[in-house]
């Protein structure tokens, strides 16, 4: 009988503490030779068997694998009947937006606008959601619905390598860790496009994947090139941590790889190669049609920022913050520091956790097998490589950059479940074989189940912001019909410009943009925002204009208060606080600030007050024409 974890040899699938030999052919081998119709009558028990509930924990490994993906599909089934064409994006899901519509229409070169003149590297992401946005007719759910794939793939993708390296003991530790990461992000992030958010679980899947380069697998090379590629074009952070995996992988694969089978490397080599070269050729083009190219305005600017890289020591704290008693992946997310940033980057508990890790990586490197051998070392240089991430982050170090951390830590937790498994076995076997397979089993579905409720109970997508837009919108609409001849707004009728000129209502008027163009209107942007919205969608001086739309928020709306602009639309948040309770607040605060009462006091008297819930988004939003600009 093999130890759960042990290295099973080929063709041998691990299952608790026992190692099942599958039957060899149609004749039913399995270390003995059986009739032909011994076989067909074998098969048909198997099948019987199948039937039964017990049957379940016959394929454990399956079991998990669909159990913590239903919440994904569970998800696309929300998005397909009960939000379909009712979601608006704002913000940076616009863009992506906007991004996506161009492919296969408009070249699309680079990735998502990052910050100063300059995007991330590559649209990488954009090529893989058009699919899915072609696929529902170009409705917004589409961007969502390549979000639950890309992540889905990458739940799969760790669980499957995992047992190949472990077994059904690590794929079913695996599968927790996800679930539990899963359940912490939460199903509107889970399914959200955002650069920050749709890296976070590949991340994992490439730390795996260089696991199997590691083992000899050349399969996972043109797989890692892929994902690896996915995560530097996506979000410029990955490429001093996906790419430099990929070369700790690569470099292992061929380095320990005999010279006489050195020859077997050359295809996947090659294949990779040629992935590569593809994958990476519209940053090759950018870099030939544009004067200076995008990476070459992200070279200038990370070599020229005034902001500086953070210090060892806020690293380290970053990087184990994860590793506390309470750790954020686990328990949920901690009150952001000073700008957002992450809640160690000044201060973090100790992390006893690393303990634990630290027991597993004894036990793992003791083993005396190749294979927790590797899973230590690649730890220890995932780890590493996470430090000097962080401490290459140049500016704030804010808390949504620093998502991948978590993965960091799930796999750790992997790895401790896996190392405790397996010490379990050796010292109990016969409890290890009956009560650890069932026991995660449950834990999953326990997980999962919470998962699945919050996937069921999302309902829209950002819906704050979407329901702004979705009041804007039509008003905006039905005033441009009004501009145009045959009282249907075109892109024949001249060009719409939509600008903030306070940028305070950016978020707005991006999503605003998005739903022009989806309606067939020539939505234009001032030359100010062309690193947002690319050169072709900057006002062309030489046609005519429609409109000159201009938005504004809250306090900013007063500063547009002039005889040339003239109110096309507006939206105010629902629910105001009535104007007694609005000013005793004013009062409280008043107090607060000449020191007549304490903070405790304050927060005592505020509660009482029936105030409503701050917005979540903006107080008001005002769209106003600008009219010396109207030409139509």
């Amino acid at each position: 009988m093999g130890k759960a974890g042990a290295e099973a040899p080929a063709g041998t699938a691990t299952i608790g503490a026992t190692d099942v030999t599958p039957v060899d052919g149609a004749n039913g081998e399995a270390g003995g030779t059986t009739g032909r119709s011994g076989g067909r009558v074998g098969r048909r028990l198997r099948d019987l068997r199948q039937l039964r509930p017990s049957g379940l924990l016959d394929h454990p490994d399956r079991v998990a694998l669909g159990v913590t993906l239903a919440p994904l599909v569970v998800a696309v089934l929300v998005l397909l009947v009960t939000v379909r064409g009712r979601y608006f994006p704002y913000s940076d899901n616009a863009l992506i937006e906007l991004q996506t519509r161009d492919v296969g229409r408009h070249p699309v070169l680079i990735g998502l606008y990052s910050r100063s003149d300059w995007a991330h590297p590559g649209p990488m992401l954009f090529y893989l959601l058009a699919p899915f946005y072609r696929l529902v007719g170009g409705w917004s759910i589409g961007m969502n619905l390549g979000a639950l794939a890309i992540n889905g793939a990458s739940v799969a993708g760790m669980a499957l390598i995992a047992r190949r390296r472990g077994g059904t003991p690590l794929m079913l530790c695996t599968l927790l860790g996800c679930a539990l990461v899963m359940r912490t992000i939460a199903a509107d992030e889970l399914r959200d496009p955002w650069n920050c958010w749709v890296t976070t679980l590949p991340y994992g899947l490439m730390i795996f994947l260089t696991w199997s380069l590691m083992a000899g697998e050349a399969w996972a090379l043109p797989v890692a090139t892929v994902v690896a590629s996915y995560l530097a074009q996506t979000h410029v952070g990955f490429v001093i941590q996906a790419l430099p995996v990929l070369a700790l992988g690569a470099g292992w694969l061929i380095a320990t790889r005999p010279r006489d089978q050195r020859r077997t490397l050359i295809r996947p080599v090659g294949l990779s190669v040629a992935l590569g070269a593809l994958l990476w050729s519209p940053v090759v083009i950018d870099i030939l049609v544009s004067a200076p190219s995008n990476l070459r305005r992200t070279f200038r600017y990370f070599r020229h920022t005034a902001e500086g890289p953070h210090t060892l020591a806020q690293s380290w704290r970053v990087v184990t913050g994860q590793f506390t008693l309470s750790p954020e992946w686990l328990t949920g997310k901690k009150p952001l520091s000073f700008g957002g940033q992450s809640p160690f980057l000044w201060h973090s508990p100790t992390p006893w956790l690393l303990g634990f890790l630290v027991l597993a990586v004894v036990s793992l490197w003791r083993s005396g097998r190749p294979e927790p051998r590797r899973l230590v070392i690649l730890l220890g240089a995932t780890f590493a490589i996470s430090i000097l991430a962080v401490m290459r982050t140049v500016g704030l170090a804010s808390d949504y950059r620093l998502r991948w951390t978590w993965i960091v830590a799930m796999v750790a937790f992997a790895a401790v479940l896996w190392a405790g498994w397996q010490a379990i076995d050796r010292r109990w076997p016969q409890v290890a074989a009956k009560a650890l397979v069932p026991v995660a089993l449950a834990a999953i579905v326990a997980v999962t189940s919470v998962n699945v409720y919050t996937a069921a109970t999302a309902g829209v997508p950002k819906a704050a912001p979407s329901d702004i837009l979705t009041d804007l919108t039509p008003d905006v609409v039905a005033f441009l019909d009004a501009r145009s001849d045959d009282g249907h707004a075109s892109a024949e009728d001249g060009q719409v410009i939509v600008d903030d000129p306070f940028s305070q209502a950016a978020q707005i008027a991006r999503g605003l943009y998005l739903q022009l163009e989806r309606r067939g209107i020539d939505a234009r942007v001032l030359p100010g925002r062309r690193w947002l919205y690319g050169e072709r969608r900057v006002v062309d001086e030489d046609r005519p204009i429609l409109a000159h739309l201009v938005l504004a928020q809250d306090e900013a709306i007063d500063g547009l208060a002039a005889p040339h602009l003239r109110l096309v639309a507006s939206w105010a948040y629902p629910e105001q606080s009535s104007a007694e309770a609005q000013q005793r607040l004013g009062e409280l605060l008043t107090d607060l600030d000449a020191g007549r009462i304490s903070r405790a006091e304050f927060e005592s008297q505020q509660a009482e007050l029936d105030l409503a819930p701050p917005p979540p988004i903006a107080s008001e939003v005002a769209v106003f024409e600008d009219v010396r600009d109207a030409t139509g």
